[in-house]
């Protein structure tokens, strides 16, 4: 998850695209950036929309439900239109040629512990390269949650 504004980011190892792992993995990126943005928009994977359409997109009743609780607008993205996710493609091949390439690790945990460190001391620490801020620094809230 890449934060629009400040291009902060939460990355999470997961094994499988399922309603259970996308919805934890907002939960751990929410905690990570210490609250909830208004809007997040979505790819249009089965775990989040059920019926992909530019006009009236039908979200998954689980993931629709979990929104409504978060109080936050779940806008998928529009279909054919690779430009509105990205933000969150680029730090894909960020992630996995900047962080991964290379490093072995022992287990899962291991590789988790190493994921964590490099997004607070590598990642997030990168000047903003259109605006010229830290990343951090921008970080702007409208609503925040007390986890």
């Amino acid at each position: 998850m890449a934060l629009s504004y400040s291009r902060y980011i939460y990355v999470s190892i997961v094994f499988d695209q399922s309603v259970k792992s996308f919805i934890q993995s907002h939960v751990d990126a929410f905690q990570f950036f210490g609250g909830v943005p208004e809007t997040v928009k979505i790819d249009n994977l089965k775990a989040a929309v059920v019926k992909a359409d530019s006009y009236e997109p039908v979200l998954q009743r689980t993931y629709a439900a979990f929104a409504a609780h978060y109080v936050f607008f779940a806008q998928p993205c529009r279909v054919y239109t690779p430009t509105d996710k990205g933000k969150v493609e680029s730090n894909v091949k960020y992630v996995k040629d900047n962080c991964f390439k290379g490093r072995e690790f022992s287990d899962i945990e291991e590789a988790r512990k190493f994921l964590f460190f490099w997004l607070s001391e590598t990642a997030n620490k990168r000047m903003h390269g259109t605006i010229k801020k830290f990343r951090k620094s921008c970080l702007k809230w409208w609503k925040s949650l007390n986890f």
